[in-house]
């Protein structure tokens, strides 16, 4: 690794930030901008709307917004509760070969590295800059990317590749499944118990909805992705959230439930939406006739398109030129990687760790891949200083 004692007390230091996703993460973000400074490397903070969230965005080497690379990572975290953890999760613990903590998989391990490397980087006679983009609420909503992505495009920036460093076991990403998070929230008519025709039971409706997604997804099964690596290899649908009614001998009047779905590349995700949107319209009209009170309305809460293999991409003959990754797979989990694309910028997935330990307790990253992670980034400076 780089310098060992700088490496692990940065990632003390990130650790430490408790920046799950609800809270601020402002005090990582100028803990970052003030390290950065001791180099003199500026930093350009985006703030959020609410001003208690921001990335950062910093560059290092020559003056120019053409041919550099991105290194990129979310700087938030999920949740540690209900979660129990052998030690304090915002305390960085090693035990043999490995670095436990939340966030040391996803993905502040990664970001640490970077960091580390910043004392060579702003010494080496670089011919492209390497620039460093760190977000917020990639866990939850991507508010962040959304925010810094304009002013990427606004500056014109154009990178040779952008890298974005999730737990892929240093392998290269090209490709993952697109999410939508969406509520239903049913609206039926309260009345008691014991007459149930008076009413309209919203929890009942929304059994008849769930049940009708369960058969969504099986459908979705039948349409597979030649993407290698993607498990499973088609769509997924998930009901993970479910709340409603306000006591057993009552009517309820309301049920609302938050469900995903989880797309391949190559098909669509509208044909999931679609087929539940036609299901409950028919359940509405259904409601309606009862009691023209009752309803059902879907609204997206989040809708990330997938990420697609680019032809002949440049950050992929980037990768592969500097590491032995091995052949391009697919994930089933999502970045921000579709957000870049969006914005025509060159981008793959590669990083340290593994996606089986990330938001889990006990969360851990293993020194060995963090090693390997360290000799892509070396790699990566000499090359930017010869080529």
């Amino acid at each position: 690794m780089p310098d060992t004692t700088t490496f692990n007390d940065l990632l003390r230091h990130l650790v430490g930030f408790d920046t799950t996703s609800h809270k601020s993460n402002l005090g990582l973000i100028h803990f970052v901008r003030d390290y950065l400074n001791q180099y003199g490397v500026p930093s350009t903070l985006i703030e959020n709307g609410n001003k208690d969230k921001a990335n950062l965005f910093a560059s290092i080497g020559p003056d120019t917004l053409t041919g550099g690379v991105v290194l990129s990572g979310h700087t938030d975290v999920v949740p540690v509760v209900d979660q129990i953890w052998s030690s304090d999760p915002f305390t960085l613990t090693r035990l043999g070969d490995k670095l436990f903590g939340r966030g040391t998989c996803d993905m502040k391990g990664f970001i640490a590295l970077v960091l580390a490397a910043v004392p060579e980087m702003a010494t080496a006679p670089l011919k492209y800059p390497i620039h460093i983009a760190l977000t917020h609420d990639e866990e939850t909503t991507f508010e962040g990317v959304a925010n810094l992505l304009p002013e990427l495009v606004a500056m014109r920036l154009s990178p040779q590749a952008v890298i974005i460093g999730e737990p892929t076991e240093m392998r290269l990403v090209n490709a993952h499944k697109g999410q939508g998070h969406l509520e239903t929230v049913v609206r039926g008519v309260e009345g008691h118990a014991s007459l149930p025709d008076r009413g309209v039971n919203a929890i009942g409706y929304a059994t008849r909805l769930i049940a009708g997604l369960a058969e969504i997804g099986e459908s979705a099964k039948q349409r597979t992705s030649a993407v290698p690596g993607l498990d499973p290899a088609f769509t997924t649908v998930n009901v993970g959230r479910i709340e409603g009614g306000a006591q057993f001998n009552i009517i309820p009047g309301r049920c609302r439930f938050e469900w995903e779905y989880r797309s391949i590349p190559d098909a669509t995700s509208r044909s999931i939406v679609d087929e539940f949107d036609e299901f409950s319209t028919m359940l509405a009209k259904e409601m309606a006739a009862r009691n023209e009170k009752a309803g059902i309305l879907t609204r997206a809460l989040l809708e990330v398109p997938a990420m697609t293999p680019q032809p002949d991409s440049p950050a992929e003959r980037l990768v592969t030129q500097l590491y032995d990754c091995g052949d391009p797979i697919g994930i089933a989990f999502g970045t921000e990687a579709p957000c870049y694309q969006q914005a025509e910028m060159p981008v793959v997935v590669f990083g340290p760790g593994s996606i089986e330990q990330a938001h889990q307790p006990d969360e851990f990253v293993r020194i060995e891949q963090l090693q390997r992670c360290t000799e892509f980034l070396r790699n990566l400076i000499q090359h930017l200083t010869h080529t």
